[in-house]
């Protein structure tokens, strides 16, 4: 460019946009390492979510990079309730697992208020994927996905929860009734409200009132008698 070129004319106001926008874009960007730091994840399971296509990135030579403003997982499942032989397990997307026991199991269920994201088990997984390792794992019982607890095995999941529940010191049994119906049984050691006692069960309302053809039903007439 020649020096007669050159103007003292302030920059227009699209060009100092454009500039400032390329510079906060630059600031955004982070490779793996940082990105499972801040997902709470392994750094190879969130290399497996760029290579699916899960996570919003760009792969340049090698490496992978991220915009740490745009971390959503699509379709992320998380926290799969799987059983063998040997023990139950909730396989964690982060790259780690735990064993079930009571208390953990009741934690699980309470779907409303468990935050399963920020849960760390005490052993590692390695595999492609989540699910790949839970199906090696065992049956897959449930899981969740966008923070709703999916049931896959309604019969295998009451199993489970009568077997941890039942091992339980000062157990009882706790029968849920809606009006004179017997509805289910929970075998606990302690008290609860008639809207936990359903979630434990898996209480499905639209299943209910078709098997016993009912217009609606009114939560009230629920019991629990132990």
């Amino acid at each position: 460019m020649d020096d007669d070129e050159f103007t003292n004319e302030p920059l227009d106001v699209k060009y100092l946009h454009a500039y400032y926008t390329q510079q906060n874009d630059l600031n955004n960007i982070i490779g793996v390492d940082e990105a499972a730091k801040i997902l709470n994840y392994s750094t190879g399971y969130v290399k497996n979510l760029c290579a699916r296509k899960m996570i919003k990135s760009k792969k340049i030579g090698k490496t992978w990079v991220l915009d740490k403003t745009k971390l959503e997982v699509k379709n992320m499942k998380n926290g799969f309730l799987v059983t063998n032989n040997a023990y139950d397990a909730i396989v964690l997307a982060n790259g780690t697992f735990m064993e079930v026991t009571s208390g953990v199991l009741a934690e699980y269920l309470d779907s409303e208020n468990v935050e399963i994201e920020e849960w760390v088990g005490k052993e590692d997984w390695e595999s492609d994927d989540i699910e790949s390792f839970a199906k090696k794992f065992g049956d897959i019982i449930a899981y969740y996905q966008n923070n709703e607890l999916v049931v896959v095995n309604h019969e295998l999941l009451q199993e489970r929860k009568q077997f941890h529940f039942r091992k339980n010191e000062g157990e009882k049994k706790m029968e849920i009734y809606y009006e004179d119906i017997l509805v289910g049984e929970i075998i606990t050691n302690r008290s609860m409200t008639v809207d936990e006692a359903l979630n434990l069960i898996g209480f499905d309302e639209e299943q209910f009132i078709k098997d016993n053809k009912f217009d609606n039903i009114d939560y009230n007439d629920f019991k629990l008698v132990y």
